[in-house]
């Protein structure tokens, strides 16, 4: 009679996962992030900027912040070394000479890459202000990388010959230091334009300011057209199509109460704005298809830098039609100035590098040590589980271990119902496993559902007791 008993409770567990595995099969799968820190425990001073780049040669995605170069190991940790690229903390990296290595301008200098990754100073740039920031791009759309030169009061764009040497064209865009630059065709014309985020004038004004756009023509000239914001405070800017219609969409982050907005384009260079507010008190984003579902999602910086008490940042989800989702996902607390993207330990998946920025004004305003965050990102596909409505993903402290639960999943019969399901830390299988079960065959069996395939699943042990006995369940550790 036991031995029957067994058999068809062993039946019963077979067409259970059976029919999960059918509803995961058919189900819209979609793959879920989470961000876990590296670890690592990094403060400094000053880091309004952040670039990621391959510094060294060793196809690892460096780190330069704060006037510092950081390298990293390959697996995402980064350590500081004394090169440095002169005193500015606001560097931008690109090939400027077309011979196919990563250069620097740092402070109307150039330092060439000499071909084995060995930086030295080659000149100075000819401009009439004094550069504190640039923009390297190639404006005029002739195939080599062109400067927009920024002070604290305005800005001009510098024309390459393609060798590397750069003209004064002594033209502003009208933007300064604090203005964010993003290039795009932007009304379909085939030319590069520009879109130009102005979070307010220079001081002692700041005043008010619009933000611009510049269409790019056939005769590689600009033309200017305002795009007023009422009341915001724009910090960046990002041409996107965010849904999906072939056109180049706008995301404005602002520092201000306006909040963050998405804006459609009509095809022609026409903003509309979606409704949408994405937070507040931003300065800095960057976009990603962090879920793996064919569009492009946002992490966006919060913090009302540099004198805020600082606030979490966030990952928003694209619907595919630029309608956006709060992931829920809680990635610090800090004063966030700026973020960079990129594949840090090779996993294949798009992590983020986080400066933070804070001043005291008790002590002459100075700055304050932030921490730098390295979230490594960590991606599984999952469904929606037989739409239960408790399931739900996200960080659970102290391991931040990325999962999902969904208690009932497998609840056709009553010795089923507290089946509980969990992912790997690596993201790599699905676990089934009770908590205790009703009837005296409590266990801890394990089931495995490869996660990116969801196409078949094994019986990890059989039932081993033909006795009816109760075990005390402690709840099923993951398997690394």
């Amino acid at each position: 009679m036991e031995k029957k008993h067994f058999k068809s409770i062993a039946k019963n567990f077979r067409i259970i996962i059976g029919l999960v595995i059918f509803v995961l099969h058919l189900s819209s799968v979609r793959s879920q992030i989470s961000f876990m820190p590296n670890g690592q425990s990094i403060q400094t001073t000053n880091a309004w900027d952040i670039k990621l780049v391959d510094i060294n040669g060793d196809g690892n995605l460096d780190a330069y912040f704060g006037g510092k170069t950081w390298l990293n190991d390959g697996n995402g940790n980064i350590y500081e070394t004394d090169l440095s690229f002169g005193s500015g903390i606001f560097v931008s990296f690109g090939d400027l000479n077309a011979d196919g290595f990563v250069d620097v301008v740092n402070t109307d200098s150039i330092y060439l890459n000499d071909g084995t990754n060995h930086y030295s100073f080659t000149k100075f740039l000819s401009s009439d202000i004094v550069m504190h920031s640039a923009v390297i791009f190639d404006i005029d759309d002739d195939g080599d990388n062109d400067i927009i030169s920024c002070s604290q009061t305005t800005d001009r764009i510098l024309m390459n010959d393609g060798k590397g040497n750069f003209t004064n064209t002594g033209k502003s865009l009208g933007g300064w230091g604090q203005a964010n630059y993003a290039f795009g065709d932007i009304n379909s014309d085939g030319f590069t334009d520009i879109y130009l985020a102005i979070p307010h004038t220079p001081p002692p004004g700041m005043k008010h300011a619009e933000n611009k756009i510049w269409f790019g023509s056939a005769e590689k000239k600009f033309t200017e057209r305002s795009h007023d914001i009422s009341n915001a405070v724009s910090r960046n800017a990002i041409l996107c199509d965010f849904d999906n219609d072939d056109d180049l969409d706008l995301f404005l982050a602002s520092n201000g109460n306006i909040g963050n907005m998405i804006l459609f384009n009509d095809g022609k260079g026409n903003f509309k704005d979606s409704g949408q507010v994405l937070g507040n008190n931003s300065n800095a984003a960057k976009t990603a298809d962090f879920d793996d579902d064919g569009d492009l999602d946002l992490f966006i910086c919060h913090g009302k830098v540099p004198l805020g008490d600082g606030a979490p940042n966030r990952v928003w989800y694209n619907d595919g039609n630029g309608h956006f989702t709060d992931s829920k996902l809680s990635l610090g607390n800090s004063n966030s100035a700026a973020i960079a993207l990129g594949d840090m330990n090779k996993d294949g998946n798009v992590d983020a590098v986080v400066v933070n920025v804070k001043l005291d004004p008790k002590n002459k305003y100075a700055s304050v040590p932030c921490p730098v965050e390295i979230w490594l990102s960590k991606a599984f596909e999952s469904s929606h589980f037989l739409k239960s409505k408790d399931a739900y993903f996200g960080l659970k402290l102290p391991a931040l271990t990325p999962e999902v639960i969904a208690p009932g999943i497998v609840s056709d019969s009553t010795w089923a119902e507290h089946c509980q399901v969990a992912v790997t830390p690596d993201g790599n299988k699905l676990y089934f496993y009770s908590m205790g079960i009703e009837g005296g065959y409590g266990n801890k069996d394990v089931w495995f559902v490869t996660c990116r395939n969801i196409i078949s699943a094994l019986w990890q042990k059989a039932l081993k007791s033909t006795t009816t006995h109760t075990l005390n369940v402690k709840p099923h550790k993951f398997l690394l």
